[in-house]
């Protein structure tokens, strides 16, 4: 009910709990960087300011809720890719997504590295092969930026260009860049696992012509998932859809 006033008294009947515990988990959310505003008569309203990311936040807004349950969020990882791999590694299910609010060494291609600054979407996800119907690994690289340019364009109402290497430009500013590492069986050569990493630096959004000025990064990181685990992707959709994109 983002914007919208809720008593009290409403939310404590909802939740079977008492106005005095409403008004102590109020309090816990604005020291986790929830702006919310209290009205005599009125109530508490959870107003537009502030971009906290959470796990709550993306998942409002992701097509499938199953997905809910593979989801991780922090405040700061050295890299979510990195924490991907390991998941991955471990056997972690299709779809399981990593998500930071900055890294402290965020890989690039190569051996560069991805400055990812507090404020931005850090976000990495694990893809099995075999559920996916692209068939070359490869694909998924592809499949990443047409998630990216969607999700931007959906949220914020800016077509990126996609150029060299995935990475996506706003007036010949790069807004997104994109790594995609796998894990192969060492006896077949057969492809494991696949993830696919998308950084946004949503400063570089805000100040791009026409770009919002407040930007959900909540529901960014969501339409991204959206687009990227859709099961109906095929080799031949996603040429059509990145070629239309270039």
């Amino acid at each position: 009910h983002r914007g919208a006033y809720r008593s009290g008294e409403a939310i404590a009947g909802q939740l079977n709990i008492s106005r005095n515990e409403v008004w102590k988990a109020i309090c816990s959310l604005r020291e986790q960087g929830f702006v919310i505003e209290a009205v005599t008569r009125r109530g508490y309203c959870l107003t537009g300011a502030g971009d906290l990311l959470t796990r709550a936040g993306i998942a409002s807004f992701l097509k499938e809720q199953t997905y809910t349950e593979y989801l991780q969020v922090y405040d700061c990882l050295p890299s979510t890719s990195r924490t991907a791999k390991e998941l991955a590694i471990a056997g972690a299910a299709h779809g399981t997504a990593v998500a930071a609010d900055s890294q402290s060494a965020g890989a690039g291609k190569g051996s560069s590295s991805f400055l990812s600054p507090s404020g931005g979407l850090y976000m990495s996800v694990v893809m099995r092969p075999e559920e996916s119907l692209l068939g070359v690994p490869e694909q998924f690289a592809k499949l990443a930026a047409v998630a990216a340019h969607r999700a931007v364009a959906a949220v914020c109402g800016i077509r990126p260009e996609i150029r060299e290497l995935n990475n996506l430009y706003v007036d010949g500013q790069k807004i997104c860049g994109i790594l995609t590492e796998s894990g192969t069986e060492v006896e077949t050569g057969d492809v494991l696992w696949v993830v696919v990493g998308i950084g946004i630096l949503t400063e570089h959004l805000k100040a791009a012509e026409n770009g919002a000025e407040r930007i959900s990064r909540n529901r960014l990181a969501a339409e991204i998932l959206n687009c990227l685990l859709d099961r109906d992707w095929t080799q031949e959709t996603l040429e059509e859809s990145y070629k239309a994109l270039m």
